[in-house]
């Protein structure tokens, strides 16, 4: 009777699991793989929407630095290199379409490029049609044009860049000491730049989530305000007129 009752016990025990034992297995074994599942899928969504805020956001902060590095050192008609600031106020459909032209010493001076710090930047808007990337044709491109041999013989072609898609308008408004003014041309006001300028993008909305995007606003102080220009300190005579000091720019993206 003993040998019976145990020799069933040893057969239970080498026939395995029970079928209770599996279902709890089973069911663990579920909820598991649902969790991980749901980190992975989560942790998935979040990479997706860290990648569409780069998207909107490099572009905006590149653009952001370039123009607050061009201005901050943009240097008065004088000498040579550094000629006319001229802020030029377009519109089309209602919408501003301004230009900006500077001498600025923003420029990197390096082993491979024969130029000094001083180039030429012309900021504009051009059409977007033709992108590639999705933006809207009615929208437009803003562009960085950079001249560095300033001294050629014959007027060369400029290196231009696209800074950002997507633009609906290029606003620059220019501070003369008492209010802001929508252009200026220190051809015609004796070499005075503008104690500030302030620059305004208005952006269209994402054209994958059609989300509204907040405009690239920015305000930059121009530290040199006129060209000290005399014929006299030029021409060695005791006009007592000193050159023009030249902005130290800072945190310069890499110009062409």
């Amino acid at each position: 009777m003993m040998r019976r009752i145990h020799t069933q016990r040893m057969g239970r025990q080498a026939g395995g699991f029970t079928l209770l034992e599996i279902l709890t297995a089973t069911a663990m074994f579920a909820v598991l793989i649902g969790a991980v599942y749901a980190v992975y899928y989560s942790t998935f969504r979040l990479r997706e929407k860290s990648y569409e805020v780069l998207e909107v956001s490099l572009p905006r902060t590149g653009v952001a630095v370039y123009l607050e590095n061009d201005l901050a050192a943009a240097l008065p008609p004088g000498g040579l290199l550094a000629g006319s600031f001229i802020g030029e106020k377009h519109e089309s459909s209602g919408r501003r379409l301004d230009t900006l032209e500077m001498h600025t010493a923003s420029g990197l001076l390096n082993e491979t490029d024969p130029w000094g710090d001083i180039q030429r930047v012309l900021y504009s808007l051009e059409s977007a049609e033709g992108s590639q990337t999705g933006a809207r044709t009615n929208d437009y491109v803003l562009t960085r044009s950079v001249t560095r041999n300033l001294l050629a013989s014959t007027e060369e072609e400029p290196e231009k860049e696209q800074l950002l898609e997507g633009v609906q308008s290029l606003e620059f408004y220019y501070y003369d000491g008492e209010a802001w003014q929508e252009s200026w041309d220190t051809t015609a006001m004796e070499n005075e730049m503008p104690r500030a300028v302030k620059v305004t993008i208005l952006l269209s909305p994402d054209p994958k989530t059609n989300r509204e995007i907040p405009p690239i606003e920015l305000v930059v102080p121009v530290t040199v305000a006129k060209a000290v220009a005399s014929e006299e300190s030029t021409s060695g005579g005791t006009g007592g007129g000193s050159p023009t000091p030249t902005p130290t720019p800072r945190n310069t993206p890499k110009a062409k």
